[in-house]
């Protein structure tokens, strides 16, 4: 793999001159040395205002034996700990597969020495093999599913199934092809546990909170667009006159929610 450069910006000389190879004495990082100075916060660390302004430049790496730390230091020259919490906004951009092995890599300080740094935190890299094992089961999965809905014979007919029996349906080709496919997606699905239908409405513990939200209503206007085009009379919607004042408020919602 290519040399990386290193994800940290060196921090301005007169810093260096301060800071490095500089031993610590009490407190959290007692008998660390400073190998990699960054600069500064403009602020007290536990201020508001940090999570706006933290970034690479204010990284500092320690070492003690064969232990490295990640810190910062506040305006007040005081060396904190680097959160979790604030490893993204400090190794922005940073894709698994750009790091090194072993996580380790020489860095030039002078122009005569080098040291050998971690390339990010311990467990920041953790994290990111985690995720990336995440997404390559996700992408395995999906292509397992995939190769099953291709073995879907999708041109079978069930003649006992009603709907199809609907003039509605029958009478329109299109319409007909559609209903058989579901009809066929759904049979797989109750038999083959890799091909789930999720329940578009499975979080909604009140009725109200469907109306709240655009996707949901969006979804919503789906399912009825569906429903009233290809088997209303299945479900005994026939025409009736509607007189519910809290039914007009949704509909008006409808009315202004864009379609999928």
């Amino acid at each position: 793999m290519a040399s990386v450069p290193f994800p940290l910006p060196r921090a301005p000389q007169h810093a260096y001159t301060k800071w490095y190879n500089k031993t610590m004495k009490g407190g959290t990082f007692n008998r660390y040395t400073i190998l990699w100075v960054g600069t500064p916060l403009e602020c007290r660390f536990k201020s508001e205002s940090v999570s706006t302004t933290i970034g690479p430049h204010n990284v500092f790496i320690l070492k003690k034996n064969r232990q490295f730390m990640y810190a910062v230091m506040d305006n007040t020259e005081t060396l904190y700990k680097l959160p979790k919490k604030y490893h993204t906004a400090c190794f922005p951009g940073i894709q698994y597969s750009s790091i090194p092995e072993n996580n380790r890599t020489n860095v030039q300080i002078t122009k005569r020495n080098s040291i050998e740094l971690p390339f990010i935190p311990q467990s920041f890299l953790q994290q990111k093999k985690m995720k990336g094992s995440r997404l390559k089961r996700k992408r395995s999965q999906s292509s397992d599913i995939a190769s099953q809905v291709e073995q879907i014979d999708f041109n079978k007919h069930h003649p006992t199934w009603h709907v199809l029996n609907n003039d509605n349906v029958r009478n329109n080709p299109i319409k007909k092809e559609v209903m058989l496919l579901i009809r066929s997606m759904m049979n797989y699905a109750i038999n083959t546990q890799s091909f789930q239908l999720k329940d578009p409405f499975a979080d909604v513990f009140n009725i109200e909170d469907i109306k709240g939200d655009e996707n949901r209503m969006k979804t919503l206007k789906t399912i009825i667009s569906f429903i009233f085009h290809y088997c209303r009379s299945e479900l005994g919607c026939h025409e009736s006159h509607i007189e519910s004042i809290s039914l007009q408020s949704w509909i008006a919602s409808l009315h202004n929610t864009g379609t999928v």
